[in-house]
C-alpha cells in the first residue's frame, strides 16, 4: 500500500471518516525522524497515530485507538 493507492483498499466508509478528520485538521504531526511520522489524532480521545515510509509505500501505520479491524480513520487521515 502507498501514498497513492491507500484509498483503494480501505474500506470507503473508513475513507471518509479519515478524509473528514483531515479536513477538520484533527490530525497533526507531531515529529518525524528518518522515514517515521508520529502524529496526534483528536477524536472522542486523543489517539497517537506513527506511519513509518520508504518512499511513497507505507511500510508500517500504527494507531493506539480502539479500533482494530484494520487501518482506523486517523490512520488514514494521517495518510492525506
Amino acid at each position: 500500500m502507498n501514498l497513492y493507492d491507500f484509498k483503494d483498499q480501505i474500506s470507503s466508509r473508513i475513507i471518509d471518516r479519515g478524509y473528514d478528520y483531515w479536513l477538520e485538521g484533527r490530525v497533526l504531526i507531531e515529529s518525524e525522524h528518518e522515514s517515521t511520522y508520529w502524529f496526534m489524532a483528536e477524536g472522542s480521545e486523543r489517539y497517537e497515530v506513527s506511519i513509518t515510509l520508504t518512499g511513497i509505500d507505507i511500510e508500517d501505520s500504527f494507531c493506539d485507538c480502539p479500533y482494530a479491524k484494520g487501518n482506523c480513520k486517523h490512520e488514514v487521515a494521517a495518510y492525506f
